[in-house]
């Protein structure tokens, strides 16, 4: 369960057209940034994919990455 973000798919965007270098740079930072925090709590999302990043309407808000499904726990330990 996650909040209601309005907005669409980067799937959805990406279909629509190119993107300005400076809005998809935006874009892949902020996915980076969700990875890193997951990666960091020992989460592989497993299924990273255009349709499973949301990008919400209002630009101040960063993309979601969504859609756990297949995503792993990962022992630190070895």
């Amino acid at each position: 369960v996650m909040e209601y973000v309005k907005g669409e798919s980067l799937r959805k965007l990406i279909e629509r057209g190119s993107l300005p270098v400076r809005r998809a740079s935006q874009i892949a930072l902020q996915i980076c940034e969700a990875l890193s925090h997951a990666h960091s709590r020992g989460v592989v999302h497993g299924d990273l994919k255009p349709g499973n990043v949301l990008i919400p309407s209002d630009d101040s808000l960063p993309a979601r990455l969504t859609d756990f499904g297949l995503a792993k726990l990962v022992d630190s330990s070895g």
